[in-house]
């Protein structure tokens, strides 16, 4: 037991949710770092790495400052799409041992995502979670702490951002940054693009945007919105009737960039038919509940 000790003080441990657009690391010492992972050529894809040598000269410091003067590298606990591949799982496993970790374990992010939002994933009847990242749609049923169903897309909220900035240069003759297309979709959101809904007059709300302006971005981003729609909707289609009864009363978990669009609660809400909730801070709920796994 006292080996079992010096090894805890040894291996430190550490969080990490590994997004498209930022990492976040967790740590008993330090708290949550947010740290950029777009740039001219951003390691990560679809929620998966496609440069690992790129992820790791991004994790290497904070895993270095993590692991501080232990003489074994950090304990991770990192998260990964429901459907990463093996080539995928292999390419996160490389770059985070190329950066310093001395173990890695991997959790599926969604129920990552529902431990961080303080869901009891221990009772006995089904809860969804469905997790709207940057790059990946991801969707878990649990039940009695066990995954029963999972489905993921590759499309996600930078997609929608894509779909802005592209069909504002072809149809506005406007170039938008990055940073204007997400201010765009902050702002505008997709409620008013469901079939049938009009939108108001010159201006609404205060957000500034024409009428025409944000029927063009409801227009450009439906299709996308659609597909993550699709996720969620085609998983409960599989489902037992008793299972389906279940997530009704239970209602679905929203997390990660998605739950701050306006309006996809409600689009969700009204695809599925069932209630749709959101944590607080839905952007740290993978994150928080890897760092509640850890034992540090």
């Amino acid at each position: 037991m006292a080996y079992c000790g010096l090894f805890k003080t040894l291996r430190r441990q550490v969080a990490i949710d590994v997004g498209t657009a930022f990492v976040r690391i967790a740590t008993q010492r330090f708290g949550v770092s947010t740290i950029p992972a777009a740039g001219s050529k951003p390691p990560l894809q679809g929620g998966v790495v496609i440069d690992p040598t790129g992820l790791t000269a991004v994790l290497r410091p904070e895993i270095t400052r993590a692991a501080g003067r232990g003489l074994l590298g950090p304990a991770v606990l990192a998260g990964a799409p429901t459907d990463v591949r093996a080539s995928e799982r292999k390419a996160l496993l490389n770059a985070l041992y190329a950066a310093g970790a001395g173990t890695v374990q991997i959790v599926p992010e969604p129920l990552a995502a529902a431990v961080g939002a303080n869901l009891d994933i221990s009772l006995p009847y089904a809860q969804m979670i469905v997790d709207v990242g940057d790059g990946v749609t991801d969707c878990i049923i649990l039940r009695s702490g066990s995954i029963v169903r999972s489905g993921a897309s590759r499309v996600g909220c930078i997609t929608l951002r894509q779909r802005v900035w592209q069909g504002m240069r072809s149809r506005w003759d406007r170039t938008l940054s990055a940073a204007e297309a997400e201010r765009m979709m902050a702002s505008i959101g997709v409620a008013s693009g469901a079939p049938g809904a009009k939108t108001g007059g010159a201006q609404e709300d205060g957000r500034g945007y024409p009428a025409e302006i944000r029927q063009t971005v409801y227009d450009l981003v439906e299709p996308a919105l659609e597909e993550i729609l699709s996720v969620p909707a085609a998983l409960l289609r599989e489902v037992p009737a008793d299972v389906g009864s279940e997530i009704i009363e239970s209602g679905i978990l929203l997390t990660g960039g998605g739950a701050l669009i306006p309006g996809l609660r409600e689009r969700l809400a009204a695809a599925t038919a069932i209630c749709v909730h959101t944590p607080e801070s839905p952007l740290d709920t993978v994150v928080r509940g890897l760092q509640s796994m850890t034992t540090d």
